[in-house]
């Protein structure tokens, strides 16, 4: 990202390689705040323990550090959660608006291709008149022919 820019913003994060550079920087940060958590939890969980508080025996000093403790425990999940949101981002804007456009594009030019080929096939096929072994009638290769009808009730029989 450029120093004269203090944040992101989606023209940035559209450029090529944009998304790439803003998600693996989200990756980072996040990854140090999660062994931050990890560690916080921990430490503090043991600090809790170690001084308790007047008046607690020794099963409720453990509830309340693990009361406390735990919260930053789920900082540390909702930091992972955002390090494989931020992956899984990536790699849908790449499929999406990377990928699919080039699938896209070669599927229309082999389609293309298929139907130039067919059209060329057909226009070297003989037609029905030409057609070898094949006798034209001309009363019905005629438009103007007179196609013989049928009647279903004669006038004149009984």
């Amino acid at each position: 990202m450029a120093d004269d820019q203090p944040y992101w913003t989606s023209d940035v994060l559209l450029q090529p390689g944009g998304m790439a550079v803003y998600t693996e920087q989200v990756r980072l940060i996040f990854r140090a705040h999660k062994g931050e958590f990890r560690s916080l939890a921990a430490e503090v969980y043991g600090d809790l323990v170690a001084d308790p508080m007047p008046g607690d025996n020794a099963a409720q000093t453990r509830f309340h550090a693990w009361q406390v403790a735990r919260l930053l425990r789920g900082m540390e999940r909702h930091t992972q959660a955002v390090v494989a949101l931020a992956k899984q981002l990536d790699a849908t804007h790449r499929r999406v608006y990377v990928e699919l456009p080039k699938a896209r594009a070669e599927k229309a030019a082999q389609r293309a291709a298929a139907k130039e080929l067919h059209t060329a096939r057909r226009a070297q096929r003989p037609s029905v008149e030409q057609a070898p072994g094949r006798p034209v009638r001309e009363e019905l290769a005629s438009p103007d022919a007179e196609v013989p009808a049928f009647d279903l009730f004669p006038q004149g029989s009984k």
